[in-house]
């Protein structure tokens, strides 16, 4: 047992430490590209002149790029805090804040809902090769009813954790309420976009 213990204690601070070093990677790249060719910045003028030339299209196509990622792995939290920046921008803040939260949210719940059955389809087979596995599927054994809340706050990537919970036991209306509760983290980080105003490198004339 305590060979056991032992074992989980150390793929869980191997997780903690995976995602550490993603997101000080992600901080790296962006404060390079800011003082080097500034790729982030004109994406994001690009997108804020698309927005503001059809607002419908541009909202549309932020929602389809935020779907896309969840389902590709690809962590959300850049694309919900540029939208947050973004929206701001073409809005004045508590509009802008209002819509970007709106779009992330409706995102992040239809691209997990769309992971989750891609996961019981073709993923459930694969599903104990992964080491994150057996610390949601544990989590979820022991904790049932209080699983959702527990698994969102673990430091894995949401979208990685969609597919996890998706092989794991969990029936579709827990999965549910577990995407319910990713409403604190596109607070969180729609929050954090409307810092952005600050930049001048982003700003528009």
């Amino acid at each position: 047992m305590k060979k056991d213990d032992t074992i989980k204690k150390r793929k869980n601070i191997s997780s903690v430490l995976v995602f550490l070093i993603f997101l000080i990677c992600i901080i790296t790249i962006i404060i390079i590209d800011k003082n080097t060719t500034n790729y982030f910045g004109k994406l994001i003028v690009f997108f804020i002149e698309g927005i503001k030339t059809n607002k419908i299209t541009g909202s549309i196509l932020y929602v389809i790029i935020l779907i896309v990622s969840v389902i590709m792995s690809i962590p959300p939290a850049i694309q919900v805090t540029l939208g947050g920046y973004i929206y701001s921008q073409i809005y004045n803040k508590k509009l802008g804040f209002l819509i970007a939260t709106l779009l992330s949210y409706f995102s992040l719940i239809i691209g997990g809902l769309i992971s989750y059955f891609i996961g019981k389809k073709f993923l459930k087979d694969d599903a104990k090769s992964y080491n994150q596995y057996n610390m949601v599927y544990d989590i979820y054994e022991k904790h049932k009813e209080y699983a959702p809340f527990i698994i969102r706050f673990i430091p894995i990537p949401i979208s990685i954790t969609n597919y996890l919970l998706s092989i794991s036991s969990i029936n579709l209306k827990m999965y549910i309420i577990s995407l319910l509760l990713l409403l604190p983290y596109v607070l969180l980080f729609t929050g954090l976009g409307l810092l952005y105003n600050e930049l001048p490198s982003f700003s528009i004339n």
